[in-house]
Parts: structure tokens; sequence; C-alpha cells
């Protein structure tokens, strides 16, 4: 199956891309993709990863939705899916 993965912020400077297709076997599930990434850009790791566990500051999507409404790192996904992936927006003061 072929999904589009899509990262923003300060992520994109750590794998050098806004989006990618990847090709998976059937039955991948969201966990198993992000260790994909990770083995392709290790220094990804302590950016998503806390322990086993998702970053409670990281928003993972998967086709729109929270991954955490979907069952987090367990989330199937499915050919044609979507992966966005947010870092936390940096503070400080908006100017008009």
């Amino acid at each position: 199956m072929r999904v589009k993965v899509e990262v923003y912020g300060s992520l994109r400077n750590v794998v050098g891309w806004k989006s990618v297709e990847m090709e998976l076997s059937e039955d991948f599930t969201l966990g198993q993709l992000l260790d994909l990434l990770v083995e392709q850009k290790p220094e990804l790791k302590e950016l998503i990863f806390e322990g086993e566990n998702l970053r409670d500051y990281l928003k993972v999507f998967v086709d729109g939705r929270d991954c955490r409404l979907l069952g987090g790192l367990k989330a199937k996904l499915k050919d044609g899916s979507t992966i966005s992936i947010f870092p936390p927006a940096g503070g400080g003061l908006f100017e008009a």
C-alpha cells in the first residue's frame, strides 16, 4: 500500500523534506511507520518518542484525525492514507 507522510515546522529541517510517499506492506501501523522514519533519521527518535510512547506535545494525524483517537501507535494505516506530523509551535510575540 502507498501512504503519504507530511512533516511540519522544525521536523522539516531534520528529515529534509515536506512530504514523501512511502510504499508499505498491508496491515502497517502508525507505530511501525514512525519506527521506519526513525531508522532513516535516528535523530527523530527523541523528537517523536518518549520511551515507547509518542511525546505528549507531538500532534500526529491520520487522514485528518488525531491518531490518539484511532488507537495511537497501533492505528492501522490504509492505502492512500496521509499521515501529518506536527511538532509544538514556538511561542513569542506576534506583530501585525
